[in-house]
């Protein structure tokens, strides 16, 4: 009976361990609904329970990511990506930026070298962006945002990114493409059910709000500096800077773009004072060299250049009509002109003055203003992007024409009193609902960018936004929002809002106007060789060692449109109707208005940079001139004078001529 007792007293860790991480029947992925089969859940409680089977060793890479996720958020808001992708760079590298693969895949996501400069990052023998977190992880969003434009599901593009477009194709079902929900079995591949193991283990450690041990500062006037400049400018030890920037392989970081340098700052430091640091810490964006603000970790904004693309106007053709139709942001409308009522914009929508006014969310009184957008269909629940900061003159009225919002929805989701106004820098949530718990955050604006549009003349006042009182969640906002009203896929014809300069083939019969989408990026490699300080236990089964298919390295992705045959699409692209067939794995010649086709295109090489032009200069040692000080002034290193002028000591005397080597 004592053994049996001892037994259970050691067992009951483990067990309430088991009892306390529990895989949901249902998990939310980038917005989706994603309902677990048992199979299916089965598996995942099999890397969750791996992932938290030794707490000393989770509690490590707890304390890791708390260092790495407030740059990595930053980064995916900025770019509009869902930050539960967060959790895959754990996944990937846990968070060691010099990770190296078996199949030569580097960094912190992992990238192969070829799609690494396909994403445009810079890989030579000076600079290896794959170990820079910032650059790395800007590459990663474009890759995973390429592929969602392709599958219109984060699920499968999370699969894509190991798999590649071509290799994830198969593994798809049609019917989730644009789904807010899905059902996902123990068929699909390991690599997205252990990323929802990761998903639910680090998520919620990683919600406290505890402060780490060591965070990171973003340095960004780092152009013609080495790593011992930035160490004696901001004094953070040369060993830290080097731990966590190996990207740079030798020599001074480059001028040719900005490269984002982390200054690793411990609790019980204090931030370096320099222009060229932005902050991690606090509400506030601080100003780095670029100008652009790097936000805070608890921001929860995209980048303001994305939210002033909107609203986005394309037109497609009407085959009954000798016109076209404009589209405002995915919804048939217009750009209202100069003399435009709203019984003439009525006429033009084919609709009447009741529905137009309803559309528009207007009054009776309300005024069409000129260069205003105006909506023929009823406007969407939510924006195809996530975040706004409010400009000066904005009010929620035009927001919502802006976005294609519906002007209710507007106000629920930023729990706000219909009526009342955002103050300027205010940051807004377009496509869910602001939680209870998280603050109403205010950006800095710029003072040139201008608000597109005004509210119309009203003869009734407006009323400023009042001290922040959150509005009660209804019973409405309880629900999912893709259950209140589905949204309508694009037509083929529509010129799709996306994250990245992506544009799609607009065709209007057998003659449709080409341009090409930037080709599909490869597969990237599925699992590195993690690099610890000290042994890792052994835990549980090894990993699986399957290799990503090869996707194209030179492919577009054409949609096809009302009437194209195989035939036409050859004809566009130049290639052999056969080729086509081969690469989509087609069974038949039949295609489908809005059918996604991969096309195998000539990749053109690009000139190799022009090789720099060094000239030697001669330079005057003044009354007190240090070698330091002459190594600033022509941004050269002290080692490398001395070299040049055959010195065997850093002495000076005034009047000496030393010779000085720059690059032109």
């Amino acid at each position: 009976m004592k053994k049996v007792l001892l037994f259970l007293l050691l067992c009951l860790p483990v067990l309430l361990q088991a009892q306390t991480h529990q895989v949901p029947d249902e998990i939310t992925f980038g917005g989706i609904r994603v309902k677990l089969t048992p199979k299916a859940r089965e598996i995942v409680q099999k890397d969750l329970d791996r992932l938290l089977k030794y707490q000393s060793y989770f509690d490590k890479k707890v304390e890791k990511a708390r260092a790495h996720m407030p740059v990595i958020e930053r980064v995916m808001r900025e770019e509009g990506l869902p930050t539960d992708f967060r959790f895959l760079v754990i996944q990937e590298s846990d968070l060691e930026g010099d990770a190296v693969s078996s199949s030569n895949a580097v960094g912190y996501w992992q990238f192969k070298k070829p799609t690494g400069i396909e994403m445009g990052l810079r890989i030579d023998n000076q600079i290896d962006e794959r170990m820079n977190l910032v650059s790395a992880t800007r590459a990663a969003c474009t890759y995973l945002k390429k592929s969602n434009y392709y599958f219109d599901n984060w699920v499968y593009a999370l699969l894509s990114y190991h798999e590649g477009i071509t290799g994830a194709k198969p593994q798809t079902q049609k019917g989730n493409y644009g789904a807010g929900k899905m059902e996902v079995d123990h068929k699909m591949h390991w690599y997205v059910l252990r990323n929802f193991a990761y998903k639910l283990a680090f998520e919620q450690p990683l919600s406290q709000q505890i402060q780490g041990k060591m965070t990171f500062v973003e340095y960004t006037q780092s152009a013609n500096k080495s790593l011992k400049d930035i160490a004696r400018e901001t004094s953070v030890p040369i060993e830290d800077l080097q731990a966590y920037n190996k990207w740079l392989l030798k020599g001074t970081i480059p001028a040719d773009k900005v490269y984002t340098v982390l200054l690793p700052v411990y609790s019980s430091g204090q931030l370096p004072s320099t222009a060229g640091v932005g902050g991690t810490g606090g509400d506030q964006p601080v100003a780095t060299a670029t100008g652009r603000p790097v936000l805070s970790a608890n921001s929860r904004y995209t980048s303001l250049e994305e939210a002033l693309r909107y609203p986005i106007i394309s037109q497609r053709s009407d085959r009954n009509k000798t016109n076209y139709i404009t589209r405002v942001n995915g919804r048939e409308g217009t750009v209202a002109k100069s003399g435009d009522d709203r019984e003439s914009l009525a006429r033009q929508g084919g609709i009447s003055v009741e529905d137009f006014l309803e559309y528009n969310d207007l009054g009776r009184r309300d005024a069409i203003k000129a260069g205003q957008p105006y909506y023929f269909q009823k406007k969407r629940n939510k924006a195809g992007i996530y975040y706004h900061a409010a400009q000066p003159g904005e009010t929620m009225w035009s927001i919502s024409q802006r976005f294609g919002v519906k002007l209710k929805k507007l106000y629920k989701k930023n729990r706000m009193q219909p009526g009342t106004q955002p103050k300027p820098g205010r940051v807004l949530w377009l496509r869910h609902i602001r939680p209870a718990r998280v603050p109403v955050e205010y950006r800095q604006v710029p003072a040139p960018v201008q608000a597109p549009d005004t509210r119309p003349e009203q003869t009734h006042p407006v009323r400023e936004e009042p001290a922040v009182v959150d509005v009660p969640p209804t019973e409405e906002e309880q629900q999912p929002e893709e259950t209140k009203e589905p949204e309508v896929q694009p037509s083929e014809n529509t010129i799709r809002p996306t994250d990245g300069p992506i544009t799609v083939t607009v065709s209007t019969g057998d003659k449709p106007a080409t341009s090409e989408e930037e080709a599909a990026p490869e597969g990237i490699e599925e699992e590195p060789v993690e690099t610890v300080t000290e042994q890792e236990p052994v835990v549980g089964e090894p990993e699986p060692k399957t290799e990503p298919a090869d996707s194209p390295d030179n492919t577009t992705v054409h949609i096809v449109g009302q009437g194209q045959t195989l035939f036409a699409i050859s004809r566009i692209y130049a290639v052999k109707v056969e080729e086509i067939v081969s690469l989509n794995a087609l069974t038949s010649n039949d295609l489908s208005i809005g059918q996604r086709l991969l096309i195998p295109v000539e990749k053109i090489e690009e000139e190799p940079p022009a090789k720099p032009v060094i000239v030697e200069r001669k330079h005057v040692v003044t009354q007190g001139q240090t070698l330091f000080a002459i190594s600033r002034i022509y941004k050269v290193k002290v080692e490398d004078i001395m070299d040049w002028n055959a010195m065997t000591s850093t002495s000076l005397q005034p009047g000496q001529v030393l010779i000085i080597r720059v690059q032109e």
